[in-house]
């Protein structure tokens, strides 16, 4: 145990020994700690809610507090919590966040966070939030922090903290969003290569969503629609200006197109000949295959459309 702590515990104990209470300048004589010194561990025992001040005449009384610590309501949250005085010095710290830094208590009440690591003690937006902070103002921020070799991103709320004295003091709430932030980039990643696929895929392809209507359309597709993007995705997929026709050329009914069999019957369709008859009353043929985008629940979210042409021979 450090002399900071030492110390603490010993005020802790005269306190308990005398209950009436005594003043910074007893606690002094009684320890033989200089009384600047005592006056900065009280106001940290305050903070930490071990003490109690009361006035009694013109003396300031310091008493063991009856209530329940701080310290132990705060272990009782899984976010990360420490607060810290107008000099950056933590004095208070949950159970939470010494596991998080695989330290103990000893090694984080009473220093400050200027004596860090240049990644914490050098990081110009924490820095900037805590001395807002410590003039009222509170924010929340979500911040890239190093420890231990390791990156991190942590959501911190920054409160401002008034103490039983009247200085200022900060309150900093963290949240552990690392894994969070990480599925968001990998899902962006994924969305960009899955973008690049949707755009360069040799076939054309369509997805409709849930309302039967046509969100996406590839460069392929709307070749061979020869038709604009906006016409394609403003049109729903049955609608009969498509002029879809079966393989012996009558007029193809909503309910025998693929997307509408791989939506009721939540399967996979693949190469189905249709047509699709232009203004002249040519017709194009294509091989088609739907797929059907199903939820956890096993419900259909929509459908990914892919056609081929066949070059009739």
């Amino acid at each position: 145990m450090n002399k900071y702590q030492e110390d603490l515990n010993r005020i802790r104990k005269t306190l308990q020994d005398n209950p009436r209470g005594l003043t910074i300048q007893d606690i002094s004589k009684e320890l033989h700690i200089n009384r600047n010194s005592i006056a900065k561990y009280s106001d940290v025992l305050l903070a930490l809610g071990h003490v109690e001040l009361k006035r009694v005449g013109p003396a300031k009384l310091y008493f063991l507090s009856q209530r329940v610590p701080m310290s132990s309501m705060l272990n009782f949250s899984t976010d990360y919590i420490a607060v810290l005085n107008k000099q950056y010095e933590i004095i208070q710290i949950n159970q939470a966040f010494l596991d998080f830094l695989d330290t103990k208590k000893e090694n984080m009440v009473g220093y400050s966070i200027k004596s860090a690591p240049p990644y914490i003690s050098k990081h110009t937006k924490l820095l900037k939030h805590l001395e807002a902070g410590l003039t009222g103002v509170d924010s929340t921020e979500t911040l890239l922090i190093n420890i231990g070799n390791n990156d991190y991103f942590l959501r911190i709320k920054f409160i401002p903290t008034t103490f039983n004295d009247g200085e200022p003091g900060i309150t900093l709430i963290m949240e552990d969003v690392t894994e969070r932030r990480k599925a968001r980039n990998e899902l962006k990643e994924n969305e960009a290569k899955l973008n690049i696929l949707f755009n360069e895929f040799p076939d054309g392809v369509m997805f409709i969503d849930e309302n039967n209507r046509i969100t996406e359309a590839n460069p392929v597709a709307i070749h061979y629609m020869n038709l604009d993007r906006e016409i394609i995705q403003n049109r729903k997929y049955y609608d009969s200006k498509w002029n879809a026709v079966r393989p012996d050329g009558t007029m193809l009914p909503p309910e025998e197109m693929t997307i509408s069999v791989a939506l009721k019957e939540k399967r996979s369709v693949y190469n189905i000949k249709r047509g699709i008859k232009d203004q002249k009353g040519n017709i194009n043929w294509y091989s088609v295959s739907t797929i059907p985008v199903l939820d956890e629940k096993v419900d259909a979210k929509g459908a990914y459309l892919i056609f081929k042409k066949i070059e009739e021979e």
